[in-house]
C-alpha cells in the first residue's frame, strides 16, 4: 500500500507534537523491548481515557502510529477534554494576554534536551520547571498591559472578545496556552459565569436604526430604550453593525453603540450561519443580550429576542426572495433563545403555530407617546404640503401587505382624497388610476403629529401586522380610525376603532363613512385607549423579563 508524501508529514508532524506534549519518563523503563515513547502514549492514553480509541492488544506495545491513524482533530472532538490536565487549545491570536505573574520569557529553547520544535507550532511544551512559553506577542501585549495600568479596562484585549469560536478547521491554527488562563467560562469577561452585576448590563441591539425601511419596529425599540437608559438599574450598552453613516433622521440611538466589525447585510448572515461575531466583542462583559429584530445577534450570555410579527411565513409571495429567506433563518435561531418577547396575543398565537413552546413568550405590548389636548398644530407646518381641508390618512411604509391598493379604491368609491405619509418600501402597490393621492414619503416627527390632528380619518386595513403602531398614535391625536378585523390591529385598537374587513373594499368604504358619521366618539374612545398604553409601562414589562431570565 503506497502513502502520499503529504500523508508520511502529517503523520511525522503528528508525532512529534504528541511526543512533546507527553515526553517519555527519564527513567529507563522496565518493560523489556519497550520503546520509552511508545510507553508514554500508552500511558498518556490512559490518563486520557482513549484506550476505547485505540486498538491495545495486553503485552504487545503501543506503537505511536496507533494514535496518530484516528488523527489529532477526531481525538480533539471525541474527546475535547481529555487534553485539559496539560493545555487548553486555542486559536492562534497575536494579542492573546499573559499573566504577568506567571508568564515570563524563557529564551532560547534547550535543543539538546526536548529537541528542535518545527518553525509553525502547532503546540508548545509546557515545562514545569520553568514555566508555560510565552509567545512574542504575548510578550508585547503584556508591555502594553504595563502601560495601562493607570486605568485598566477588563474588557481590553480579552481573548473571548476574538477568539468567538472555538473550532478545529486548521492543525496549524492550534497552539497550546497557560490552562489556567481565560479557559473556563466566568474567567474571561465575555462569558457569563452566572454571576448578575448591579445595575445589570444588558446588549440592545440596534442595527435597524440604518436600516433602508426602518419602520414601527424601530421606532418601538428607539422609545424603549429611552426609557431603559434612564433607569438606575439598568445599564444598556447599544449595539450594531459597521456603518460610515448615521442613520436617518428620527432614528438616532438615544445613547452611544458599541459597533461589530462587519456591516449589514453581511452582519445579519454571519450571525445566522456563523454565529459570528458576538456582541460581546464590541459591548465587552455583560449579563444578558436582548436581540430587538427576528434575526438574532451572537452571544454567550442569556438571550432574549423580540420577535414583532412572522407575516413572512404566512404571506412569503409580499415579501422579497431574500428577506424571506435571512428572516426564516433568523427566526429557527430563535427557538435557542432563553425567552421570546413579542407585542400582541396576535403575534403570540402565531409563534406557537409555528413550533415555539408556548411558556418561553412573553407579550410585552407596545406603547405611545402623550399628546396634550390642546396641541394645535400651526399653520406653518404643514403648508408646504398644500393639503385639502379633509382627508383620509394612511402612516406606514409602502409595500404589498399595507393594502393601499383597496384604500386608494376605497376612498375613491367615497370621493375623499388619501394623503399618505411614509417611507417607500418595496413591491407594486397598484393604486387604482382615478385615486386622488398625495404621497408624502417620510416626514418629521411635528409634521407627522399635525397630519393626525388635521386628518378627517386614520385609516390603516393591513393586511398582516405583528403590532401596528399607527393606529395608537392616531388615537392618542384625536383621530378617529378604521381598521383591520382579525388581524393585530383589533387588538390594538381595543374596541375604540372602526373594524372592517380589509379584502373587502365595499367594506373599508363603508367603514370609513361610518368613522366620518361617528367620529366625537371614536376620538372619545380611542383617546382614552391610548392613555392606557405608555412606552413606561412597555419598558418596565421588558425589564421583568431581563429579571426572569438572569434569575
Amino acid at each position: 500500500m503506497s502513502i502520499s508524501t503529504h500523508s508520511v508529514g502529517t503523520i511525522r508532524q503528528t508525532r512529534s507534537v504528541l511526543s512533546r506534549l507527553f515526553p517519555p519518563p527519564r527513567t529507563p523503563s522496565a518493560k523489556r523491548g519497550v520503546h520509552r515513547q511508545d510507553l508514554a502514549i500508552s500511558n498518556m492514553a490512559d490518563s486520557a481515557g482513549l484506550r476505547d480509541l485505540v486498538p491495545f492488544d495486553g503485552d504487545r506495545h503501543v506503537d505511536v502510529d496507533d494514535l496518530t491513524r484516528l488523527g489529532v482533530r477526531q481525538v480533539l472532538r471525541s474527546r475535547p477534554n481529555a487534553f485539559s490536565t496539560r493545555c487548553s487549545f486555542k486559536r492562534r491570536d497575536r494579542r492573546s494576554q499573559a499573566r504577568a505573574s506567571e508568564h515570563k520569557p524563557t529564551g532560547r529553547r534547550d535543543t539538546r534536551r526536548y529537541g528542535q520544535l518545527p518553525t509553525n507550532a502547532i503546540v508548545r511544551r509546557l515545562d514545569a520547571e520553568k514555566g508555560p512559553r510565552v509567545h512574542r506577542s504575548q510578550r508585547r501585549w503584556q508591555r502594553k498591559h504595563d502601560r495601562r495600568k493607570s486605568d485598566p479596562d477588563p474588557t481590553t484585549d480579552c481573548p473571548a472578545r476574538r477568539n468567538d469560536r472555538w473550532h478545529s478547521t486548521s492543525l496549524s491554527r492550534w497552539h497550546a496556552t497557560d490552562p489556567g488562563h481565560w479557559s473556563r467560562p466566568g474567567e474571561c469577561p465575555g462569558w457569563h459565569d452566572g454571576q448578575v452585576s448591579d445595575p445589570l448590563r444588558v446588549a440592545f441591539t440596534l442595527e435597524q436604526c440604518w436600516h433602508d425601511v426602518p419602520g414601527g419596529t424601530a421606532v418601538a425599540t428607539l422609545e424603549v430604550a429611552k426609557r431603559l437608559i434612564s433607569r438606575t438599574d439598568i445599564d444598556l450598552v447599544g449595539v450594531a453593525g459597521r456603518h460610515r453613516a448615521a442613520p436617518g433622521p428620527g432614528f438616532k440611538p438615544p445613547a452611544p453603540v458599541k459597533f461589530l466589525p462587519l456591516a449589514r447585510p453581511w452582519l445579519y448572515e454571519t450571525w445566522n450561519r456563523f454565529e459570528w461575531p458576538s456582541v460581546e466583542r464590541a459591548a465587552g462583559a455583560i449579563d444578558l443580550c436582548h436581540s430587538t429584530t427576528a434575526i438574532p445577534a451572537a452571544t454567550r450570555s442569556p438571550h432574549i429576542v423580540t420577535i414583532h410579527d412572522i407575516a413572512f411565513m404566512y404571506s412569503p409571495e409580499r415579501f422579497t426572495s431574500h428577506g424571506v429567506k435571512v428572516m426564516t433563518r433568523g427566526l429557527e435561531r430563535c427557538r435557542s433563545a432563553d425567552l421570546i418577547m413579542c407585542p400582541t396575543e396576535v403575534t403570540r398565537g402565531e409563534l406557537i403555530d409555528v413550533g415555539f413552546a408556548a411558556n418561553t413568550i412573553r407579550v410585552v405590548p407596545w406603547g405611545v407617546n402623550a399628546v396634550l389636548a390642546d396641541a394645535k398644530p400651526s399653520e406653518q407646518t404643514l403648508r408646504p404640503y398644500s393639503l385639502p381641508d379633509e382627508f383620509v390618512l394612511f402612516v406606514g411604509t409602502v409595500e404589498p401587505r399595507k393594502n393601499l391598493a383597496a384604500l386608494a379604491a376605497a376612498t375613491a368609491m367615497i370621493d375623499m382624497p388619501l394623503v399618505i405619509a411614509g417611507a417607500p418600501g418595496w413591491g407594486d402597490a397598484a393604486v387604482p388610476p382615478n385615486a386622488d393621492i398625495r404621497f408624502l414619503g417620510h416626514v418629521p416627527a411635528d409634521v407627522l403629529s399635525a397630519l393626525y390632528v388635521t386628518a378627517s380619518v386614520f385609516a390603516y386595513p393591513s393586511l398582516h401586522e405583528g403590532f401596528g403602531l399607527p393606529v395608537l398614535e392616531a388615537m392618542a391625536h384625536g383621530a378617529p380610525v378604521v381598521t383591520s378585523r382579525g388581524t393585530a390591529t383589533e387588538e390594538v385598537a381595543g374596541g375604540a376603532a372602526v373594524l372592517v374587513d380589509p379584502a373587502d373594499v365595499e367594506s373599508i368604504a363603508a367603514g370609513l363613512r361610518t368613522a366620518f358619521d361617528d367620529a366625537p366618539e371614536l376620538v372619545r374612545l380611542g383617546t382614552n385607549r391610548a392613555a392606557a398604553c405608555s412606552w413606561e409601562n412597555t419598558a418596565e414589562a421588558t425589564v421583568e423579563c431581563y429579571r426572569e431570565v438572569v434569575a
